[in-house]
């Protein structure tokens, strides 16, 4: 104990150096500033507020509760109603507090670990921690096999690895948390980046890298699937899902590795390596049942979440399909791909093939430019209005395509699920209020109407001079609706026709978010329904509702068209999949059933 309590002394020696505590007086001053005077809706800085961030704070920062104790929540709970009047004077003592407070829990949990800490009144998290370990070890050996002692040594090992880390990270990582509550209390997408976050964000979206293409998150002590990578193995294998709890990872000729215990960044190392080689994923899925997943890294450009397309041929006209990930945009203002160019060569190629219909796949999409969104809509729909941006000041912007006439003008799907957000949902709602495409998938999309802007925070200078970057905020500073003049905030997209879904692990979209911000609607546009010859009959939409409804499977010998194959050489889609049969049978069977089409 004598050589952690030095190192703890150590660190804690810096912990409030003056310098250190202007220059975070000075971001939280700022942020403050972006969120009075830019906020689409800025909050009152009042006692709610104060309870808010109180509440909110202590829930990121100990959401299990492992390292404060209900007699030390107490001792905190005297600032709870305070956060407001001392934020107007630098950093607030609540934060001083609970820094010191929760410092010291990293240190009594270190202490359990090893296995010298003595009783204490911090009764609840140590038992919480014991159970934990229990648990964890619980876990290893019945993926691994071995002894429970084996077993309890490898996530004790683990679990000491980790907390040393968050306690050499210790109050800058805890101010970081802070900045983001500040703001995450507006609303639900506003937040704050570190200057290595931002740095990782802005990389992220320009390089490539080699691995499987996922995003790991961690609830509970358990590591899960958070996202996957457009183009990426994991989204191209099909056999993974946004939720799925990671078990073990296995390199080929090498023994399984035990996630549970493992840090993000510690499992991310796992999932590391040369492309090209293989790796073997054991995870626990949403009803409980593991299954066993092989993939191969690979190296993954930008150019493999860009839009993509095929042809489907079989009874009936060819059908086109085209895959957008992402509504990607050039943020440099150099040569690099704009999705509204990629999905316009990808159409004209499409018409030249012939096709009867065409399904745009959006699911998984989380949005992107709106600029954009409204350039591809307007391959699809004669100029009019397809969004509506309120600003914080009241006043109201219609977005219109500018186009005279749609290039494509034939029968259209959009496919969407509960990951397709933003600029996803606002393509498909424009299209669904003008009647122009029927919406697949379901039972309805993310949620997400309000609009982000990313502000930098002023450089602060250090006693010698250096400068050093502070991070941004990410700031809500407006609303998009849709024509009609509702919100797809939290309430989303309903398909037209909607798919049976598996269940999610965790609760999705915009609405299970605490602060999520709502809106109740503004004016509608003047709207002119489509009317050409590809318009949609309702009885072909209906044919398609009853075959759901009986539950009648694409590809099976009682469909009407029953053999279809890819005939594009580049990703070619899963035709036995629910939502691609589906949308294909669809529109194979308006192309049949319309008298004429333009193209």
């Amino acid at each position: 104990m004598l050589r952690i309590t030095g190192f703890a002394l150590c660190l804690s020696c810096c912990t409030f150096c003056p310098a250190q505590l202007d220059a975070d007086s000075a971001r939280i001053a700022e942020l403050m500033t972006i969120l009075r005077e830019r906020h689409f809706a800025p909050r009152a800085i009042d006692d709610r507020f104060s309870a808010d961030v109180f509440d909110s704070y202590l829930r990121t920062l100990d959401p299990d509760t492992l390292y404060l104790s209900a007699p030390e929540r107490e001792i905190l709970a005297s600032d709870r109603l305070h956060i407001d009047d001392q934020l107007a004077h630098g950093v607030p003592s609540f934060v001083h507090r609970c820094d010191s407070l929760m410092y010291a829990g990293l240190l009594r949990a270190l202490a359990l670990v090893d296995g010298d800490g003595t009783p204490t009144a911090h009764a609840e998290p140590d038992r919480r921690w014991h159970r934990r370990l229990a648990e964890r070890s619980s876990e290893v050996r019945a993926a691994l096999g071995g002894s429970a002692d084996e077993a309890r040594a490898l996530v004790r090992a683990r679990a000491q690895n980790d907390l040393r880390a968050r306690i050499e990270r210790g109050r800058e990582e805890r101010m970081d948390l802070f900045l983001g509550t500040l703001a995450n209390v507006h609303d639900a997408q506003s937040t704050y980046l570190s200057a290595e976050e931002r740095t990782g964000f802005d990389h992220a979206m320009t390089q490539s890298f080699v691995g499987i293409g996922v995003t790991l998150s961690s609830t509970d002590g358990r590591i899960r699937i958070g996202s996957m990578e457009p183009g990426g193995p994991a989204a191209l294998g099909g056999a993974l899902a946004m939720g799925d709890e990671l078990l073990t990872v296995r390199e080929l000729n090498a023994a399984p590795v035990p996630v549970p215990g493992l840090s993000i960044d510690a499992t991310v190392e796992l999932l590391r390596g040369p492309a090209g080689s293989t790796l073997e994923l054991i995870l626990r899925q949403a009803d409980g049942e593991q299954r066993t997943v092989v993939l191969e890294r690979a190296l993954i450009h930008p150019a493999a979440g860009q839009a993509r397309a095929c042809v489907v041929r079989g009874a009936g006209p060819p059908i086109g399909v085209i895959t957008l990930p992402r509504f990607y945009t050039d943020l440099s203002g150099g040569s690099a791909p704009r999705c509204s160019q990629d999905v316009a060569e990808l159409l004209d190629t499409l018409l030249y093939a012939g096709i009867g219909g065409l399904a745009i796949d959006l699911r998984d999409n989380q949005g992107g430019s709106m600029s954009e969104t409204i350039h591809i809509l307007g391959l699809f729909l004669d100029a009019g209005p397809v969004a509506q941006r309120l600003a914080r000041d009241g006043t109201v912007r219609v977005l219109s395509t500018t186009p005279e006439r749609a290039r494509y003008r034939g029968p259209l799907v959009v496919l969407v699920n509960e990951h397709s957000a933003s600029a996803s949902e606002f393509f498909a709602a424009a299209l669904q209020d003008h009647k122009r495409a029927v919406v697949l998938g379901g039972p309805r999309t993310y949620g997400k109407g309000t609009i982000q802007n990313m502000v930098p925070l002023a450089p602060i200078a250090d006693a010698d001079g250096a400068v050093t970057s502070t991070g941004s905020a990410k700031i809500t500073v407006g609303l998009f609706f849709r024509p009609s003049g509702t919100s797809v905030q939290l309430e989303g997209v309903v398909p037209d026709i909607v798919l049976d879904s598996e269940p999610s692990f965790e609760p999705t979209g915009e609405r299970a978010l605490p602060f999520a911000m709502k809106h109740d609607g503004i004016a509608a546009c003047t709207i002119t329904p489509w009317h050409p010859a590809g318009a949609w009959r309702e009885e072909t939409i209906q044919r398609a509702r009853d075959r759901m409804a009986a539950g009648v499977l694409p590809g099976s010998a009682s469909t009407v068209h029953s053999t279809w194959y890819n005939v594009s050489e580049a990703d070619p889609i899963d035709t036995d999949e629910p939502g691609s049969a589906h949308a294909i049978l669809l529109l194979q069977d308006a192309s049949g059933a319309a008298a004429s089409r333009t193209r």
